[in-house]
C-alpha cells in the first residue's frame, strides 16, 4: 500500500469519526427530550400560537380596526395643490420670471358613507376571527381526545394481551398434562395472537395521528407528549344546554358575520345614489411675474377661482349604469337577508338534533355502563367455574371477549358524547365545558 492511500484513508476515517461524534450527541438530545404534558387548554394555546389561519384572521381584523379608528379622515375633502416656478433670459438685458400655484377641493357625496362602511367591515372581521377561534378550537379538542381515546383502547388491548398470554401459559401446561384438548390449546395461542396484531395495528394509528397532531401544535417531530385529559368530563344536562344556547343562537359567529354582511349591504345599497349626486369642486389659482427689460423691471400678479358642479344626466334615462347598479344592490341585500334567515333556520335545527343526539349519548352511556358491570360479573362467574373445572378454557375466552367489548363500547359512547359536546360548543360560539 502506497503512502498516499494511506493517507486517504487516513483522512476519510478521520472524517467518518467527526461526523459521527456530531451526530451523536444530537441523537442523545432527541432521545433525552422530557416529555411534553399537555392538557387540552395547554394544547389549545400551543397550537393558537402556531395556527396559520388564525393568525390570518387577526391581521384582517387589526387591518378593518385601523381603518375603523381613521374612518373620519376620509370625509376630508380631496385636496390636490401644483405650484411652478420659471426663470428665464432672453439676452443680456432681458429677463424674466414666474411663479403660478393652484389648489383644488373636490367633494363627493358617498364619502359620508365610509364611517359606517368601516364599522360594518369591522363587525364581519370580528365574527370572522371569533368564529375562526372557536372553529380551531373544536378542531383541536377533537383530535386531543380522540388521541385519549386511542391510548384508552391501546391501554385496553394492552391488559388483553396479557391475560391472553397468562392463559396461553395455562394452557399450554394443561395440554401437555392432558387437561384440554388440542383445540382448546390453539384457540389459546389464536386469541394471543389476535391480539398481538389488533395491538400492534393500533400503535401505528396512534403514532400517525399522533403525528398529525405534534404539526397542529408546531413542535419537533421527534417530542414525546403525554396528554393528561381524560374521557371522564364533567357532565352538562340537555336542560341546561338548551337554555344556553338558545340564548346565545342568534349572536353566534356565523350569524354575527352575516348580520354584518346584511348590514354592509343596506350601505351599498345607501351608496349608489350618492354616487351618481353631482361633484363639487372648486378651484383656487394665483399667480405672479417679474420682468426686465432695458434695465426696466416689471411685475404682475392674477388670480382665479372657478366653482364647478358636474352631473351626468345619462343616468337619467332607462338602462343607465345608475339604475343597473341600484336593482344590483337590491337583489345583493335580498339574498344577503335570505340567507341569513336560512342559516337561522339551519342553526335551530341542528341545535334540536345535537340535544336530542346529548339526552340519547347520556341513555347510551347509562347502557353501556350497565353492559359493562354485567360483563364484568359473567367474567367474574366464568373464571371462578374454570378455576373450579366447570367452564373449558373456550367459555372463558368468550367471556373476556364480551367484557373487552364491553369496556371498548363504554370507552366509545364517552367519546362521542364528548364530541357532541364539542359540536355543541362549535355551534352556539358559547364555552359550556371547562376541559
Amino acid at each position: 500500500m502506497s503512502s498516499l492511500t494511506f493517507k486517504w484513508i487516513r483522512t476519510a476515517v478521520v472524517c467518518i469519526m467527526c461526523a459521527v461524534g456530531m451526530l451523536y450527541p444530537a441523537a442523545v438530545r432527541a432521545e433525552e427530550l422530557p416529555p411534553l404534558q399537555l392538557s387540552p387548554l395547554e394544547a389549545l394555546q400551543m397550537a393558537v400560537g402556531n395556527s396559520r389561519s388564525v393568525w390570518y384572521s387577526m391581521s384582517a381584523l387589526d387591518q378593518a380596526r385601523s381603518a375603523y379608528r381613521w374612518r373620519y379622515l376620509q370625509l376630508l375633502p380631496e385636496l390636490e395643490v401644483e405650484g411652478a416656478l420659471a426663470s428665464y433670459q432672453t439676452d443680456a438685458s432681458n429677463w424674466q420670471g414666474t411663479a403660478e400655484g393652484s389648489a383644488s377641493l373636490l367633494l363627493q357625496a358617498e364619502d359620508l358613507l365610509y364611517p359606517q362602511e368601516t364599522l360594518n367591515a369591522r363587525r364581519q372581521k370580528e365574527a370572522a376571527y371569533s368564529r375562526t377561534r372557536i372553529d380551531f378550537r373544536a378542531e383541536v379538542y377533537t383530535d386531543y381526545f380522540s388521541l385519549v381515546l386511542l391510548q384508552e383502547e391501546i391501554a385496553l388491548v394492552k391488559r388483553q394481551l396479557r391475560t391472553a398470554a397468562d392463559r396461553l401459559e395455562a394452557a399450554r401446561f394443561d395440554f401437555d398434562n392432558g387437561r384440554i384438548s388440542e383445540y382448546e390449546y390453539l384457540s389459546a395461542q389464536l386469541t394471543r395472537e389476535e391480539a398481538v396484531s389488533r395491538l400492534e395495528g393500533m400503535q401505528i394509528d396512534y403514532e400517525n395521528e399522533l403525528q398529525r397532531f405534534r404539526l397542529l401544535l408546531g413542535i419537533d417531530s421527534g417530542q414525546p407528549i403525554v396528554l393528561t385529559g381524560t374521557l371522564s368530563t364533567p357532565d352538562i344536562h340537555s336542560e341546561t344546554a338548551e337554555k344556553t344556547a338558545a340564548a346565545g343562537l342568534s349572536e353566534t359567529p356565523l350569524i354575527r358575520q352575516q348580520t354584518a354582511e346584511v348590514r354592509t349591504k343596506e350601505t351599498a345599497l345607501k351608496k349608489v345614489p350618492l354616487r351618481f349626486l353631482p361633484d363639487l369642486s372648486v378651484s383656487l389659482s394665483k399667480g405672479y411675474a417679474a420682468v426686465l427689460s432695458s434695465g426696466m423691471s416689471s411685475e404682475s400678479s392674477s388670480g382665479s377661482y372657478s366653482v364647478t358642479l358636474s352631473f351626468g344626466f345619462n343616468d337619467l334615462f332607462p338602462g343607465s349604469q345608475y339604475r343597473t347598479s341600484l336593482a344590483t344592490a337590491r337583489t345583493n341585500l335580498e339574498d344577503a337577508r335570505r340567507r341569513l334567515e336560512d342559516n337561522l333556520e339551519e342553526q335551530e335545527l341542528e341545535l334540536r338534533e345535537l340535544l336530542a343526539r346529548l339526552e340519547k349519548s347520556r341513555t347510551d352511556i347509562e347502557a353501556a355502563r350497565f353492559k359493562k358491570e354485567l360483563a364484568d360479573r359473567f367474567y367474574a362467574i366464568a373464571r371462578s367455574e374454570y378455576e373450579n373445572g366447570r367452564r373449558d378454557l373456550l367459555e372463558l375466552e368468550e367471556a373476556d371477549v364480551k367484557r373487552g367489548e364491553a369496556q371498548l363500547s363504554l370507552l366509545s359512547a364517552i367519546h362521542e358524547r364528548m364530541g357532541l359536546m364539542i359540536d355543541l360548543e362549535q355551534l352556539t360560539g358559547q364555552r359550556l365545558l371547562e376541559w
